[in-house]
Parts: C-alpha cells; structure tokens; sequence
C-alpha cells in the first residue's frame, strides 16, 4: 500500500471516530517511518550480496551455489527485518528482482530453507506481524479487520481472515476478542 492510500486510510478513521487526533498523528509517524524502511530495503539487500559469509551446505540436490543460496538467505533476513512482506503485491517475481536473483531460486531456497510455499511465507510474516501488532500497540488494535488487513499487505479482509484461520485457528475477529477478555 502506497503512503498516499495510507493516509486515506487514517483519515478515515480519524473521521469516522475510531481514533483520536493523537493516536492519527502517531499512526501517521509510524506510517512514513514504515514506508521509508521499505523504500530502503532494496538498497540495504544490494549492499548485502557484498558481504562474504562461510557458505551453507544445501541439504537436497541442487544446481544453487552455496554462496547464492548464503546471499538470498542474508536478503531475505534483511527483506523480514524491514517489513518489505507488509507491501502490497509482492509478488514472487518482484521480490526476487528486489534480490536480485531469479524467481526459481527464491522459490527453492524458501521452500528448502523455510519449509513453505512463496505464497505462505508471506502470509506467515504477515499474520506474525498483526498478531505482534494486536498485542503491543493499542492504536493498532483499534482499526477495524479489514484496516488491518490493509496495513498489512492484504488485498481484501477475506484473504487476510481465511490467512489468519490458516495460520492460527480462529478468526482474527475472534482473536482479538480473546485480547479484549484478557485485558
């Protein structure tokens, strides 16, 4: 989501009564902050392919180099401790050209190395991150579903419950009622 629409966003909230004044100029903080770390991560994953690592060994047979397979691991940790999975339609394709590497590699490597599919490893980081989100940021844990599903990467709520169902085993409305009765 761009910061254009995440401020449509807030503004709604803020409109609507969900959140104060104070908590939008937070959120609003917290969203340009957020948005330039991801803006930054291409730049931070090319400055780590030059970064000399001793190799990994690849447990099943492949044609990837163990220096390969080292580097899209590094950047890969970098793209997770940058929230670059909060970013809408990150495709395969597009991350494995923020990586600069191919989208077959980047396809093995995550189903070697993270045991899942693209598509679940994504939404694995991004279900992890609402639910972080939920419990330690109380403006967070005032949008509604489908806001949060929006924050997060999620085209639709439904996507975003049918990941969170996958992922935990209940609703996302259901779990933050559980957070609401232990508060």
């Amino acid at each position: 989501m761009d910061l254009e629409r995440r401020k449509e966003i807030l503004d709604q909230l803020l409109k609507s009564g969900e959140i104060s004044s104070g908590d939008y100029e937070i959120m609003f903080t917290e969203t340009i902050e957020r948005h330039l770390l991801i803006e930054n991560t291409e730049s931070k994953v090319y400055a780590l392919s030059s970064i000399v690592t001793p190799p990994l060994s690849i447990k099943e047979p492949s044609n990837v180099s163990d220096l390969v397979v080292q580097n899209i691991l590094n950047a890969l940790c970098v793209f997770e401790q940058n929230y670059g999975f909060l970013t809408h339609n990150i495709t395969l394709g597009v991350l494995a050209g923020h990586l600069k590497t191919n989208s077959k590699y980047l396809s093995r490597i995550i189903n070697l190395y993270k045991k899942k599919s693209y598509t679940q490893y994504i939404n694995d980081l991004r279900i992890e991150y609402a639910i972080e989100q939920l419990k330690n940021n109380p403006v967070f844990f005032q949008y509604t579903i489908k806001a949060i599903a929006q924050e997060i990467g999620f085209n639709t709520s439904e996507a975003f419950s049918k990941a969170f169902l996958k992922k935990t085993g209940m609703y996302p409305s259901q779990y933050i009622n559980e957070l609401t009765n232990m508060r």
